[in-house]
């Protein structure tokens, strides 16, 4: 910022204090009642959590009873282009937690919304492995400045096998 005319420290601070402010308030006034029952609720609590991200990250919303949030963090952060997850390290994430369900969403810098073969592949991956230890994988959402996106609402999400 400070490499912008005019722009000395003090105004580089401010702007990077504010836009920490902003993302925590945007946080905290679309998760006021931590309960995600729609792709669409899951859709409003995830679109602001990815603000000024320079990077892929990605984060696991866990829920337990009547869809309450009973967690949500990062959990791994990755490239412009990329992040790793291992399905495995979430599931325990998940039964820590205690959780029924669980939402991941990550983000995409680049500015597209839609998933690649990778985020398809992820999502399946982790499906499966939710799925054998009795956690329903809820929703997979992608955020970035075109929209946010859900898997499970564009129909490529995959079904549960009984």
């Amino acid at each position: 910022l400070q490499q912008t005319e005019g722009m000395g420290p003090e105004s580089a601070t401010y702007i990077k204090v504010l836009s920490a402010f902003v993302k925590r308030y945007m946080i905290d006034a679309y998760s006021a009642d931590n309960v995600i029952k729609t792709s669409e609720d899951a859709k409003r609590y995830m679109q602001y959590r990815f603000l000024s991200d320079p990077v892929e990250c990605v984060i696991l919303t866990c829920l337990g009873a009547g869809n309450r949030v009973v967690y949500s963090g990062k959990v791994a952060r990755g490239t412009l282009e990329k992040v790793d997850i291992i399905p495995n390290d979430l599931v325990r994430l998940c039964l820590r937690c205690d959780a029924a369900k669980a939402v991941l969403a990550h983000n995409h810098p680049g500015g597209i919304c839609n998933p690649s073969q990778k985020d398809l592949y992820t999502t399946y991956a982790l499906f499966d492995a939710m799925q054998r230890v009795d956690v329903e994988l809820f929703d997979h959402i992608i955020v970035a400045s075109d929209g946010v996106y859900s898997m499970k609402e564009s129909g490529m999400f995959p079904s549960a096998v009984v």
